[in-house]
C-alpha cells in the first residue's frame, strides 16, 4: 500500500523532531565537512529531499517555498544540515524541469536518486555539437555532491557571430565525474560543497535546459509534471532554496545565547540578564530575525496564491523577491552580529553553538544570491524605471 503524502505541517512537525537529533552531530558534521551519513538517511526516510520531486516520480510536490519552511526549523540545529535538506531538495525542483527523458533516467529506476548543482564554473570548455554538448572543466561549490547521483551544471555556450554566449543547464550522471575535496571553509562548514572535474563528456540533447526557458513560462518539463512548480522563474525565486537556513541559524544564535545569560553573573556578582544594554541587543536580535521570517513568508504567500492560480509572475514581483530576501539575510546577519558581543569568552569556542551560528550566517549571507549589495539595488531600479539588468530573470 503506498504512503499517504505528507502535508506541510507533517513535514514542520518532522523537521522539528529532527533538530535536537541534528543539532547533536554539529561537531561530527564539521569534522567531516559533510554532514554524516546518518543525517542523510535520516533525512531521506522524514522525506525532506522528496518535497519538491514531482509526483510521477514518488515526489509529494508540495508548494515551492516548502524547502524555506524546512531550513528555517532545522537551522535551529544545525545549519549545514538545513542547507543540505533545502538545496538538494530545490534540486529536485529544477530536475522536474527537464525534458520528461532526462526526468526518466534521474527517477525510472530509483525515486530516491538525488541531484546536486554547480553554477560556478571555474576554467571548463563547451563545445557544442549536433547531438549535445562536450564538457570538460571544472566547477566548484557543489554543496552535498557526496551523496548524489547526478549534478546539474551551469554552462555558457559559445554562439557562431554572437557576443552573449547561451546560458544553459546541463545534467550529468555521477559516474562521469570527479569530486575534488576542497571544502574548508569557516562557516557552512559541514555542506561538503567540493569541486567537480568532468574530461570529455558528451551530455545528449535532451538533458541540456536553455536556462531562457527558465523564466516562469512552460518548461520541458510541463509536459509530465503539470504543477505549477515547474513554471516558477528560476532565477526570480532562486534565493528562497538558502534565505531560509540563515533564518533558522539567527534563531539558534538567538536561543544560545538566551540560554546562556539565564542565571549568569558578572564578575561583580551582578545579573547580566538585568542590563538594559544586554536587553536591548536580545531584543533587537528578536525583532530583526521575527521581521527576517515574516518577509520571506509574506512573499511565498504571494508566490502560492498567484501560481496556483494559474498567474505568470511579473518581472517586479521577481526582482522584489530577490531583494527582499537578501533584506531578510542582512536582518540575520544584523542579529547574529548584535548578539555575538553577549558571548564573552564561550563565544571564542568554535564548537559553540551560537559561535558557529554566526559563522554560518555570514557564510550563507556571502552567497552572490542574498548579498545585499548586489541584490539590494535590482527592485528600486525597476520602481525608477530601469530594465532588468539580466534577461534570465
Amino acid at each position: 500500500m503506498t504512503a499517504p503524502i505528507p502535508t506541510r505541517e507533517d513535514i514542520l512537525n518532522r523537521a522539528r523532531d529532527m533538530v535536537p537529533v541534528i543539532h547533536a552531530r554539529t561537531k561530527q558534521a564539521d569534522e567531516l565537512r559533510r554532514i554524516p551519513d546518518e543525517t542523510v538517511d535520516d533525512f531521506r526516510k522524514a522525506g525532506f529531499y522528496r518535497i519538491l520531486q514531482p509526483a510521477k516520480f514518488g515526489g509529494f510536490e508540495l508548494p515551492y517555498g516548502m524547502q524555506t519552511e524546512l531550513a528555517m526549523e532545522l537551522g535551529r540545529g544545525c545549519a549545514s544540515s538545513a542547507w543540505d535538506a533545502s538545496i538538494t531538495a530545490c534540486h529536485a525542483w529544477l530536475g522536474g524541469m527537464f525534458a520528461p527523458k532526462a526526468q526518466e533516467e534521474i527517477w525510472g529506476d530509483d525515486q530516491d536518486s538525488m541531484i546536486s548543482t554547480s553554477f560556478r564554473g571555474a576554467g571548463y570548455q563547451a563545445l557544442a555539437t549536433d547531438d549535445g554538448i562536450i564538457l570538460s572543466g571544472r566547477w566548484k561549490y557543489s554543496s552535498g555532491i557526496r551523496h548524489c547521483d547526478w549534478i546539474i551544471l551551469a554552462v555558457d555556450v559559445p554562439r557562431d557571430g554572437e557576443n552573449r554566449p547561451d546560458s544553459v543547464l546541463v545534467l550529468v550522471p555521477m559516474s562521469a565525474c570527479r569530486i575534488e575535496d576542497t571544502w574548508y571553509a569557516s562557516g557552512l562548514t559541514a555542506t561538503g560543497s567540493n569541486d567537480i572535474v568532468v574530461e570529455n563528456h558528451l551530455a545528449p540533447n535532451y538533458r541540456i535546459l536553455n536556462v531562457m526557458e527558465l523564466r516562469g513560462q512552460e518548461t520541458p518539463g510541463n509536459a509530465i509534471n503539470p504543477h505549477f512548480n515547474y513554471r516558477l522563474p528560476l532565477h526570480g525565486v532562486f534565493s528562497f532554496n538558502i534565505i531560509g537556513s540563515a533564518i533558522g541559524a539567527a534563531r539558534l544564535a538567538l536561543d544560545s545565547v538566551v540560554d546562556g545569560l539565564s542565571g549568569h553573573v558578572s564578575v561583580t556578582s551582578a545579573s547580566v540578564a538585568e542590563q538594559p544594554s544586554v536587553r536591548l541587543r536580545i531584543s533587537e536580535a528578536r525583532a530583526a530575525t521575527d521581521a527576517a521570517h515574516a518577509l520571506v513568508m509574506k512573499n511565498l504567500a504571494e508566490i502560492w496564491d498567484l501560481s496556483g492560480a494559474g498567474e505568470v509572475l511579473t518581472m517586479e514581483q521577481k526582482l522584489r523577491y530577490r531583494t527582499d530576501n537578501a533584506f531578510a539575510a542582512k536582518l540575520c546577519l544584523q542579529a547574529v552580529d548584535i548578539i555575538y558581543p553577549l558571548l564573552g569568552a564561550r563565544g571564542l569556542n568554535a564548537d559553540d553553538p551560537a559561535n558557529r551560528a554566526w559563522r554560518d550566517v555570514h557564510a550563507i549571507t556571502n552567497h552572490i544570491a542574498l548579498t545585499w549589495d548586489v541584490q539590494g539595488i535590482l527592485h528600486s531600479a525597476h520602481m525608477l524605471g530601469f530594465p532588468s539588468p539580466d534577461p534570465r530573470i
